[in-house]
């Protein structure tokens, strides 16, 4: 039987606040601001300027630099296929134009907007909010098909690499900030996961069920 889960923003563990905050930290450069807005970043330091330079280092060995040993290349493909633009790749980037979502509207810092990877874990949850404030503007005798899709998303892609990519950005990282990065990653997973259990199930057959993506836009 597939299962077509019913998510709503209004729970704490869907809220998409929560995964636009996620995604931004992903696709942008830790910035001064972003620093000063978060006091457990300074603490052991000697001023800010040093843990923004502390930090843009930690992003760059995280994220860019291979030969760094601590470097997780962000991308689904490379987490799921072993490789980049791999079949994953092309499979969310026609999901992407199939529902309407344009990556290239999503705040990135130009390294990543100049390429805009489809499969990159940043874009991945901006389209997984987007799909969630579509279900909201949704009328609930219409939603089965937005359902389907945030169904879709979450098993098909997220669940599948994600959770493991904080696993990993924890214990790698070097800075406090993007250790939570990592552990606020796996949360909404696991949370979401416990959630489940509790959630309204709606119950199709399977061999009856076909795929199609909804429209978001």
């Amino acid at each position: 039987m597939k299962q077509l889960l019913c998510f709503s923003t209004s729970d704490s563990c869907y809220d998409s606040s929560l995964f636009d905050l996620t995604a931004t930290l992903y696709l942008n450069l830790p910035s001064a601001d972003l620093l000063f807005s978060n006091q457990s970043i300074s603490q052991g330091s000697q001023s800010a300027y040093e843990d923004l330079i502390i930090v843009c280092q930690d992003y760059r060995e995280l994220f860019f630099t291979p030969l760094s040993g601590r470097f997780i290349a962000p991308f689904e493909s490379v987490q799921v296929e072993g490789r980049m633009w791999g079949d994953v790749t092309r499979e969310i980037g026609e999901l992407y134009n199939f529902t309407g979502f344009d990556p290239a509207c999503v705040p990135a810092s130009i390294h990543w907007s100049a390429h805009a990877v489809p499969d990159h874990i940043g874009y991945e949850l901006a389209f997984f909010s987007a799909l969630l404030r579509s279900r909201e503007k949704t009328l609930p005798g219409e939603r089965e098909l937005i359902e389907q899709t945030i169904d879709y998303v979450w098993h098909d892609h997220l669940m599948r690499w994600v959770p493991q990519y904080g696993e990993k950005l924890t214990h790698r990282a070097r800075t406090p900030f993007y250790r939570f990065l990592g552990r606020l990653t796996t949360s909404l997973f696991c949370q979401a996961e416990r959630e489940k259990a509790t959630m309204h199930l709606h119950q199709q057959n399977k061999q009856d069920w076909k795929y199609q993506p909804a429209l978001i836009m």
